[in-house]
């Protein structure tokens, strides 16, 4: 891995072009002729020599050329630089400013033991490789890490890093970051914290690291962003934290902050760490950030990993098989709760309804209720924007279910969340519910319901036809739309 230091080199000093020939004569060739004595072999020997002189040097030149930058074409290294406190990112192809030249347009905050009386934290500016910048142009994803630990995966509370990182919008890149930044020292460090942890008077000697994952592409975190989770287990090696574990790269290269009395977090303009402490807190600290990060269970919209509370935690269950926890059939206009529900149930049995209604208020979060393929999306509509006739912006899903290859689409959305081609499991979140297509109609709003209309179709030798999507779910309803058998 390329160093962490901080200090700029000049490509101008190292960039050379061919070797001056008094300077290749003076260091390697003067045994090889006499200025005095010049015959025709010491001019052939002579023309021979410094040849080799020249190509050797021309050689060392371009290993020079190579490590003279932070960061070059053929390098897989990222390299790093200080960010100041208060500094802010420049744009994706800024050029960096006289004052800051080794600023950039991608860095980290980087925080160790989040959300302690330990935490240290500082900012940095990354250096990516130019392929790896090229490859993403100007377009830029924000990836946010947050790696905890505990004795089991309902209980990592303890927090061993904290990583917010503005990067070029590419898998490469996401792939050094995590590597040449997250990784390094982790499992060490993780050790350090269960040790010092309550829970590590436990009589397990092993432990749950886990790594919730945020990725969002664009400017902010607020929107068109997903999550993943990463769950490793780690145990001690004979019953102690062991010294090994920093994945092989070394923690005397660890860009990470390890005491918050150290200098390089002291607040200096130089280092970028904290001034005070920390005696702010965000949610979401930017790079270049003088503020604590917040632990996100604590906070008033706490994400979905957070343990619920034991009153709520029965009725928030999400079963496997529903779209939403505690689903209902949303009645629909004069039908009232039968004409939510899949058959010829309006207009006294002459209209067909062709899905499952659930009731969900605008802007829930939808999960799949099964393990597949997203095969179908539209995408095209405005939150509650109306159009006749039409299902508005949809997901359709395609699972194998005993035997059966079924597709079940998710309708009247007001915000997608995956992609055609996307795998997705079981209580994934694939989008936001809402009233887009015919389900806000101004004229009839009062007769509908909020819900997400739910439709089935079995598919065989490539064709489709039709299927009551509520024979799928796990919640069973009776015709009237009570609950004929809970998945709880």
């Amino acid at each position: 891995m390329t160093s962490q230091s901080g200090s700029g080199v000049d490509r101008d000093s190292t960039a050379r072009t061919r070797p001056n020939l008094s300077r290749c004569i003076n260091s390697h060739c003067t045994r090889a002729f006499s200025l005095n004595t010049v015959s025709l072999l010491g001019v052939i020997l002579l023309v021979f020599v410094v040849a080799g002189c020249d190509h050797t040097m021309s050689a060392l030149d371009e290993d020079d050329s190579r490590s003279s930058g932070p960061v070059l074409a053929d390098s897989l290294d990222l390299s790093l630089d200080p960010m100041p406190t208060g500094a802010t990112l420049l744009a994706p192809g800024e050029p960096a400013p006289k004052d800051n030249a080794r600023a950039s347009a991608y860095g980290c905050y980087l925080a160790s033991r989040p959300y302690s009386d330990e935490v240290a934290f500082h900012s940095k500016y990354l250096h990516f490789p130019e392929s790896v910048v090229e490859e993403a142009g100007t377009d830029t994803r924000r990836v946010e890490h947050r790696v905890q630990v505990g004795i089991d995966e309902d209980n990592a509370s303890e927090g061993v890093r904290y990583m917010h990182c503005v990067i070029p919008d590419s898998d490469q890149a996401a792939d050094l970051a995590r590597e040449q930044i997250l990784d390094i020292g982790l499992e060490q460090a993780a050790r350090e914290v269960m040790d010092e942890a309550e829970a590590s008077q436990s009589k397990s000697t092993c432990f749950i690291q886990v790594d919730y994952t945020t990725i969002c592409w664009g400017n902010d975190t607020g929107s068109d962003c997903k999550h993943e989770q990463h769950v490793d287990i780690i145990c001690h090696e004979g019953g102690s934290g062991g010294s090994s574990g920093d994945n092989g790269s070394g923690s005397e290269s660890s860009p990470w902050p390890d005491d918050p009395d150290e200098s390089d977090v002291g607040g200096s303009p130089d280092d970028g760490g904290s001034s005070d402490g920390g005696t702010c807190t965000e949610l979401i600290p930017e790079p270049g950030s003088d503020c604590e990060p917040i632990d996100p269970c604590e906070s008033d919209n706490p994400p979905f990993y957070c343990e619920p509370d034991e009153e709520e935690d029965e009725e928030e269950t999400l079963c496997l098989g529903d779209p939403v926890a505690n689903p209902e059939i949303a009645p629909s206009g004069g039908w009232n709760y039968p004409g939510g529900q899949y058959g010829h149930t309006r207009n006294g049995g002459e209209r067909f309804h062709d899905g499952i209604d659930i009731r969900m208020e605008p802007n829930t979060n939808l999960f799949s209720a099964y393990s597949g393929e997203v095969v179908h999306t539209i995408e095209s509509f405005d939150p509650g924007e109306y159009a006749r006739n039409s299902y508005g912006n949809t997901v359709t899903i395609e699972t194998n279910f005993v035997g059966e290859t079924i597709q079940l689409t998710y309708a009247h959305l007001n915000s997608v969340k995956v992609d055609v081609g996307d795998i997705v499991q079981a209580g994934d979140q694939i989008g936001l519910s809402g009233e887009t297509g015919n389900a806000n109609d101004e004229e009839t709003r009062t007769k509908i319901i909020p819900h997400v209309h739910i439709k089935g179709r079995l598919k065989k030798n490539e064709s489709l036809s039709k299927l009551d999507p509520g024979s799928y779910l796990a919640t069973k309803f009776n015709s009237d739309g009570s609950v004929k058998e809970s998945c709880k």
